[in-house]
């Protein structure tokens, strides 16, 4: 599964006649998971405050004393440790991030009409069309590798 889809489409794929428990247990795992709140850090790398991160660049490190400091060096292992935790907790792909309107907008699909949601800069996301993981499904969003692993697949 490539794909969010719904708990029906989910359910007809299973494999009823060979493990039959561990399809249950993979049908109530994918229930849960359709089930969550959505949150901004499913769709771009956020901190625990629900503020987007941006991946730390080595060079802005080296280049703000020219010297490679061993305080630099921490920095930047320490802030791109924290960006890549927070990458694994994202379950969407996205095609965009508009910060150029306010409030910004993060881009689900190819075409314009799939700017669905926003947010304002140090807020959590603002949905206007959709609620829980099971509300997006009508969008054929991709999925991450972070959620196939939480979804068991």
């Amino acid at each position: 599964m490539e794909r969010l889809i719904s708990l029906s489409e989910f359910i007809d794929n299973l494999d009823y006649e060979t493990y039959a428990e561990d399809e249950m247990n993979r049908l109530c795992v994918y229930h849960q998971f359709l089930k969550q709140a959505l949150m901004l850090g499913m769709f771009v790398p956020c901190d625990v405050n629900g503020d987007i991160l941006k991946e730390p660049r080595r060079e802005y490190y080296d280049s703000m004393t020219g010297w490679n400091c061993p305080e630099d060096a921490y920095n930047y292992e320490n802030k791109l440790s924290i960006y890549k935790e927070a990458e694994t907790r994202v379950l969407f792909e996205v095609h965009d991030i508009s910060e150029h309107h306010s409030p910004h907008l993060i881009k689900i699909g190819y075409d314009d009409e799939k700017y669905l949601f926003s947010y304002n800069v140090g807020s959590k996301l603002f949905l206007t069309t959709a609620n829980k993981v099971e509300d997006l499904v009508k969008y054929n969003l991709v999925l991450t590798e972070s959620a196939k692993k939480q979804i068991g697949l």
